[in-house]
């Protein structure tokens, strides 16, 4: 088991790329059957989550990221951050069953130091988020057909026109950016504290290029508070 874990954090580690405007966070996915219910958790990504159920139906979550690609003196480095909040329901249920809806947005940032230029811009983003999953205090598995649409504002760089071009940051500003974010979350632990693996993909529905990243897979750890 821990030979898979190993290997599955390189695969995640590997596809990550410095000249990136976009790169999608973790999935939060509560999972909430009740009020007074609390989640946080964090992954290899740079994630860090919470949700809570203040509500026997209502929940709200507050999303971190924080991403660094390289290191500051290397020839190519970036960096980027965000951070967004949401709200939605939850079906209120004894069984195992779960199902939810949120929705909500949030700020970012991204910058990129390339053998001396630079490109940096600031971002808005909005998300629909639906899941299904069944909860267990041993397992819980979950799909989420997340869809965003984000706006990038005020961006600058150093780069000529040709290199925009090439590295598919060309008038980014322009169009509102559409994603569908479909994932699969699964846990492993008991009660409190579970192992999570989420596996999903980032696709753009917008015909125009843009550099962005398609993998949305993570390892991370999420705690679980409050009523059960």
């Amino acid at each position: 088991m821990s030979k898979f874990i190993l290997i599955l954090c390189c695969l995640i580690l590997a596809g990550t790329a410095c000249k990136t405007a976009y790169v999608p966070n973790s999935v939060n996915v509560p999972l909430f059957d009740g009020e007074g219910q609390m989640r946080l958790s964090g992954d290899l990504n740079g994630n860090i989550q919470f949700a809570a159920s203040p509500g026997r139906r209502f929940g709200v979550m507050a999303n971190a990221m924080f991403r660094q690609d390289g290191e500051s003196t290397d020839a190519v480095y970036g960096k980027g951050s965000f951070f967004e909040v949401g709200f939605g329901g939850f079906n209120n249920s004894a069984g195992p069953l779960r199902w939810e809806t949120y929705i909500g947005a949030g700020l970012g940032r991204t910058k990129t130091t390339d053998n001396g230029k630079t490109f940096e811009a600031n971002g808005a983003r909005f998300f629909f988020q639906p899941s299904i999953g069944v909860h267990h205090d041993i397992f819980e598995v979950a799909f989420t057909p997340r869809l965003v649409a984000g706006k990038f504002k005020s961006p600058k760089t150093t780069y000529t026109t040709q290199e925009l071009i090439d590295n598919k940051l060309a008038d980014i500003d322009d169009p509102v950016w559409i994603f569908a974010e479909p994932a699969f979350t699964g846990r492993i632990g008991y009660k409190w504290i579970k192992l999570q693996i989420q596996i999903g993909k980032s696709f753009k529905l917008n015909d125009k290029p843009l550099a962005y990243e398609s993998s949305m897979n993570s390892v991370g750890i999420i705690f679980d508070f409050g009523n059960r």
